[in-house]
């Protein structure tokens, strides 16, 4: 009698990415400070085993000044990306069913560079309720608009016909 086992794993895990509390595209002056979040839900009853937290630059990373971020904690700059691992957040090693993490980080922008940055998160999950999975979720990618910081002045003066300025 030969006996097959399958294991099925049920998990029901969320990414959300939000810029300035704004899930959708943003809008931002040279130099201003961008609030991001990046938030992993465990919706399901087994817990998820060690998750990667990437937040991602498709474009504009030269406008991000990440070496004067902030947050808690603060992850590590791995080429466009600012990784986070159960090394740097312990909260990473096992996610329980019901529970969440949440990493909130202040990125300056950079008075110059591209006037679009474009980014996105992701989570790597190694495994659920024991069982090896290396599930990938990505969050929908935020375009953030940079404004001109260009500025315009203009000064106008009068004369006469025979080149004498006119009035006073």
């Amino acid at each position: 009698l030969a006996e097959t086992k399958t294991d099925v794993v049920g998990s029901n895990l969320a990414l959300t990415f939000l810029v300035n509390g704004q899930r959708g595209n943003v809008d931002a002056s040279p130099g201003e400070t961008l609030a991001m979040s990046l938030i992993i839900q465990n919706r399901g009853e087994d817990s998820a085993e060690n998750i990667r937290l990437e937040l991602v630059a498709d474009t504009g990373l030269e406008r991000l000044d990440i070496i004067n971020r902030r947050g808690a904690p603060l992850g590590s700059k791995n080429g466009n990306m600012i990784v986070w691992n159960p090394n740097t957040l312990t909260h990473l090693q096992t996610l329980r069913g019901g529970e969440e993490a949440t990493i909130d980080l202040i990125i300056p922008t950079s008075g110059g560079g591209p006037d679009t940055i474009v980014l996105h998160a992701n989570a790597i999950v190694e495994s659920v309720g024991g069982i090896v999975v290396n599930r990938r979720l990505s969050s929908a990618s935020i375009t953030i608009a940079i404004a001109s910081d260009a500025k315009i002045q203009s000064e106008s003066y009068y004369f006469n016909a025979d080149g004498t300025p006119a009035g006073t």
